[in-house]
């Protein structure tokens, strides 16, 4: 699970060019990704993960919820905040199943993005 306002990569040496969490300006003017870069045609697929690992996404959610901000994100990050809190009220395994079911796919999910060819399976490990 990502979210709609995702990372997004850009030529360097763009004039003017404002580089943020979630967006690009050039002048001051909001940049649309493929307008800088169309890595579309290219086969090129920029992803974006919401939490790159269970350890990492805890301790997000554990900063978030003590500074408080997930004011600006809306509805659908309240959401989240209450259930991480409920869960962290509880043990580690509840969060590791609140973890997997955002974060997780089912071997359903799996086997039907990859017949479409969206999905692939390979080791991350450094050599």
């Amino acid at each position: 699970m990502g979210h709609a306002i995702g990372k997004q990569f850009v030529r360097a040496g763009v004039p003017g060019l404002e580089v943020g969490i979630h967006s690009v300006h050039v002048d001051g003017v909001l940049q649309e990704p493929e307008v800088l870069a169309d890595y579309r045609a290219g086969g090129c697929f920029l992803a974006h993960f919401d939490a790159i690992s269970q350890p990492r996404w805890q301790a997000k959610w554990q900063r978030r919820i003590a500074a408080r901000d997930t004011l600006e994100m809306g509805r659908k990050r309240d959401r989240q905040m209450e259930r991480f809190g409920r869960a962290a009220g509880k043990t580690q395994a509840a969060l590791d199943r609140l973890f997997a079911r955002h974060y997780v796919l089912t071997p359903r999910q799996y086997a039907a993005l990859k017949a479409v060819g969206l999905a692939f399976a390979c080791d991350l490990r450094l050599a």
